[in-house]
């Protein structure tokens, strides 16, 4: 099975269980961002990185754990060693702010902006990449390597600069920091995306 196979047993297994406290944390994304319609051209972006945060993040009442770490705990014995294994081992997903190193034809090279630690991520791309390119995103290790989750969020390139310094402001070894960064960047993309008439770094002045 793909990774992508694998994630989407995840998200199954989340609906099923958890469909009614799947719709609430819904609403209670896309409140944080503002009103979004559906028929955004970014919608699906968002919904993608909705449904990210919910499988690894959200905690569920009232077992206190995440989605994936129940599935883990009620599949285990139905699990394969290998399967079981590719689920224990997104536990240990990466959720950052990355810039683009190199790009080649079999994947990327990146650089967390906030641990500073480089990834080499072996995967088919969106056209969005490119070298210097900053955006949001998720990796989880796959059979030895790093692969992406579906939630990315793009900036603008000519924002790259203003994120790196406003960085510098903030304290990222606090978890909750970067997460509300995260939000704020996506806030923004959003607004930039919906008033195109305005140059997009006007949306990224801290």
């Amino acid at each position: 099975m793909s990774v992508e196979s694998h994630l989407d047993e995840l998200q199954r297994f989340a609906d099923e269980m958890f469909h009614a406290e799947l719709i609430a944390a819904r609403v209670e994304y896309f409140a944080g961002l503002g009103r979004i319609s559906e028929n955004e051209d970014s919608f699906e972006a968002h919904l993608d990185r909705f449904l990210d945060w919910f499988l690894f993040e959200r905690i569920l009442p009232p077992s206190g754990q995440t989605p994936l770490q129940t599935f883990v705990a009620r599949k285990r014995d139905q699990l394969s060693p290998d399967e079981l294994a590719v689920y224990e081992g997104f536990s240990q997903n990466v959720h950052n702010l990355f810039v683009v190193r190199k790009t080649k034809k079999n994947g990327v090279h990146l650089r967390d902006l906030i641990t500073k630690q480089k990834y080499f991520v072996e995967d088919e791309l969106p056209a969005a990449f490119a070298k210097g390119q900053v955006f949001e995103g998720r990796l989880v290790p796959f059979q030895g390597r790093w692969c992406f989750t579906k939630g990315y969020v793009f900036h603008p390139p000519a924002a790259t600069k203003l994120i790196e310094k406003h960085l510098k402001t903030i304290n990222v070894d606090d978890a909750e920091s970067r997460k509300a960064l995260m939000r704020d960047l996506a806030i923004r993309r959003l607004k930039a995306d919906r008033y195109k008439h305005i140059d997009a770094v006007q949306f990224y002045q801290f």
